[in-house]
């Protein structure tokens, strides 16, 4: 799934964004934690509550029930996870990460290729090395702060993020030197 958002996004191989792919297979690996997590919670939450309900039944000294606790801190857990699939970790904020992280960390301003304009950044891609993926947006991203990255919802992620950019695969064509 990793893969195919990256191909998605930038028109070429997940491979040749090594970074941006890594980073992208744990989002989506915590993606599906959080729905198993989610499933396991909202069981056991429905087990223990219809233990404690029959319990409040059957009990005829009426002691009060210690599996209440575990029940609302089952509920508060559901919410968090709930809350973190429909944020941090959604469909849309991973995409919007993902593009993000890529612009980030694969794509390199350094670059040597003659025949590219400085200011765009490019991300070498092929075994040769000899081909880049450019990127002709010329808004600069705010460098990640690793802190908050993963507490950012896609709204809060500023990336410009058009459907529309295109990411051109060009020659890199670099000065001949005769030794």
């Amino acid at each position: 799934k990793a893969s195919s958002l990256i191909n998605d996004l930038f028109g070429i191989s997940s491979h040749d964004l090594p970074y941006s792919l890594a980073f992208t297979t744990t989002l989506y690996l915590v993606n599906y934690i959080c729905n198993a997590l989610l499933i396991i919670g909202i069981i056991c939450l429905i087990g223990l509550v219809i233990i404690c309900v029959a319990e409040a039944f059957t009990d005829n000294n009426n002691t009060p029930n210690q599996n209440w606790w575990t029940v609302f801190v089952l509920l508060v857990f559901a919410t968090i996870t709930f809350g973190m699939q429909n944020k941090e970790i959604s469909e849309t904020s991973i995409r919007q990460k993902t593009y993000w992280l890529a612009l980030q960390m694969d794509f390199n301003q350094n670059h040597y290729c003659q025949n590219i304009k400085k200011n765009y950044s490019v991300a070498f891609i092929g075994s040769n090395q000899d081909r880049v993926i450019v990127n002709l947006n010329m808004v600069q991203l705010k460098t990640i702060n690793y802190e908050d990255f993963l507490t950012r919802t896609s709204s809060s992620i500023n990336t410009n993020m058009d459907s529309k950019i295109k990411f051109p695969v060009v020659s890199c064509k670099v000065l001949d030197i005769n030794l």
